[in-house]
């Protein structure tokens, strides 16, 4: 009889989990009870002369075969989910349409009862939710009528016999659901049993093999973790925890997902990439450097490598790897490469002005030496004077290029020295060093910097640039209107600059990115030997200051130097920690 219970219920295949096994057979079972049921109430509501419920029993009955014929071939959730919905939806209907006195309420408990250990099975949260809503239903029944069924009429006796039935019938599934749950405990009890004298007798071997393990993970100062492909779920040790700032137990649980959004940006795609890798083309191996934040909020740099174990088809079903830092030597690599790209770049410049100094000095001498030369073949007094103005005049701009050479190199070497000053005060010093200068007295120089305006900054830097600055917008003026320079400033909370504005023939569009580098000239006007801005920009770069430019051609040109706030204190330590 067992055996042909058990071939109706679930069918002639094996079942290889034994708790899979007993779930099939509840399922059964219940379903099985509710086509006795329903059979029962048939022949009850016939005997009462009530029909109306009839057609809602019988299609109870074909629901009942159905999930007898999901269990047997094996789709148990839908077997699950028809069993439930038929349930709720029947004892919903009648509560409706029955007297409040005939106890159908009672098929409620059992329907949340058998919500609860069904749906449970797969989910905690899941049995939860089909356990209230039975619940949830009685109370929507209860409170407002529906009238889905029309309510036939009942006398003493039969709602007498209906509340016993309903009484008896419900009471019997809860109690079989109730027994079926302690039997399942029972079995896993032995089985806990069964396993804990197998661990018994292996405790010993796997602690001594666990303290070897980890005598080994900390002479390799490595983190362990272990992903199981198949449940998503990834084991951390405590070591690995650690690398990343953390206590044991403030990591419980970690997932693929919780491991990628640890990883740097940057990072994110070649580490998705590498995963995905291992699991669509069944690598056995792999490796990757990577930056994970830690606790801290800081990224650092590991090592993460390891190994795959596949099912006999090569699909992957667990990975076993390694987490180890590397963030010393990714310092020193990265420390090499800024170097490697520094000593490229200065070697580039270095050889550019080498070029252009010797080509930028020579100009100048073979230009007096080629004077000097008609000086001595000439007696006319006026000749010579002449051309002694313009052996004066190379030999000024000979000094400028020099001065402007050394500017770059003692921008080069010398250390930032910051002191208090009056920002008004330099702009007037420079002017004044600058007013000999040809083309000068031609500018009307507007000073708007207000008197009061006390800065923290380099002096010599700031003279530099402002010479550097007020000498190109001299020497590219407009000769063909009236000339001005505008200098203003302004101090913010956090940073302060100043501005040099001009009227003169302007830069055009194309060269106000290149205006900054060496030797880079945008006009072929003027003598100027192309250092004059770069050097501005080199003394920003040890400032930590920037600048722009703003210029129309033809109309004239803005630059705006700005700087940060700073106090001499301040500068000075920074200065010391940079040092």
């Amino acid at each position: 009889m067992t055996k042909f219970l058990r071939n109706l219920l679930v069918g002639e295949k094996n079942i290889s989990s034994l708790m899979e096994f007993k779930y099939a057979m509840l399922r059964g079972e219940y379903a099985l009870i509710m086509l006795l049921a329903c059979i029962f109430y048939i022949i009850l509501d016939s005997v009462n002369g009530v029909f109306e419920f009839i057609p809602f029993y019988v299609s109870a009955i074909v629901s009942g075969l159905l999930i007898v014929h999901l269990n047997r071939i094996e789709h148990y959730k839908w077997s699950t989910a028809v069993l439930l919905l038929t349930a709720n939806t029947v004892v919903f209907l009648f509560a409706d349409a029955d007297h409040p006195s005939g106890g159908v309420y009672f098929f409620y408990a059992a329907c949340s009862v058998i919500g609860i250990v069904l749906v449970g099975y797969y989910s905690t949260l899941g049995g939860w939710l089909a356990g209230l809503l039975p619940i949830a239903l009685g109370y929507l029944s209860y409170l407002i009528p529906f009238n889905i069924i029309p309510r036939p009429s009942f006398n003493l006796d039969m709602l007498t016999i209906n509340f016993l039935s309903n009484f008896t019938i419900g009471l019997a599934v809860s109690v079989f659901s109730v027994q079926f749950l302690i039997r399942r405990n029972k079995l896993a009890e032995k089985s806990l049993l069964e396993s804990e004298r197998h661990l018994v007798n292996t405790t010993n071997e796997l602690r001594k093999s666990e303290e070897r393990f980890e005598l080994a993970l900390k002479g390799t100062r490595a983190g362990i973790y272990e992903w199981d492909m198949v449940t998503n779920h990834v084991y951390v040790s405590d070591y690995w925890k650690s690398l990343l700032g953390y206590r044991p137990e403030e990591i419980v649980t970690v997932t693929l997902e919780n491991f990628l959004e640890r990883v740097h940006p940057d990072d994110l795609q070649r580490t998705t990439e590498s995963v995905r890798n291992v699991v669509d083309t069944h690598h056995v191996l792999y490796q990757n450097e990577v930056r994970l934040k830690t606790k801290t909020g800081d990224y650092k740099w590991f090592l993460d490598s390891g190994i795959v174990k596949t099912d006999d088809k090569g699909v992957p079903l667990m990975s076993v790897g390694s987490l180890i830092d590397i963030q010393e030597r990714k310092t020193a690599e990265e420390k090499i490469r800024q170097q490697n790209e520094l000593l490229a770049k200065a070697n580039q410049e270095l050889d550019y002005f080498v070029y252009s100094v010797s080509h930028d000095l020579r100009a100048p001498l073979s230009s007096i030496l080629g004077l000097t030369n008609i000086y001595s073949l000439t007696d006319n007094s006026q000749e010579r004077d002449q051309i002694v103005k313009m052996i004066s005049n190379r030999a000024f701009a000979l000094d400028d290029f020099i001065r402007e050479v050394l500017d770059y190199s003692r921008n080069s070497r010398v250390e930032v020295k910051y002191k208090t000053l009056l920002l008004r005060q330099s702009v007037a010093e420079v002017l004044e060093g600058l007013s000999h200068m040809q083309g000068f007295d031609q500018v009307d120089i507007i000073n708007q910097v207000p008197a009061e305006l006390e800065v923290v900054t380099d002096p010599d830097r700031l003279k530099v640039m402002l010479s550097n600055l007020i000498a190109n917008a001299v020497n590219y003026r407009d000769q063909s209107k009236s000339s001005y320079i505008r200098i203003c400033a302004e101090r913010l909370s956090r940073w302060w600059s100043f501005s040099v504005e001009d009227n003169g023939i302007g830069i055009k569009p194309e060269h106000h990115e290149k205006i900054f580098d060496m030797f880079y000239k945008a006009h072929d006007r003027g003598n100027g030997s192309g250092l004059g801005l770069y050097i501005v920009r080199e003394a920003l770069g040890r400032l930590k200051g920037k600048i722009e430019v703003k210029s129309d051609y033809g109309k004239g040109s803005t630059f705006q130097v700005t700087l940060p706030v700073a106090t001499v204190n301040e500068t000075v330590e920074a200065a010391v920690n940079h040092s």
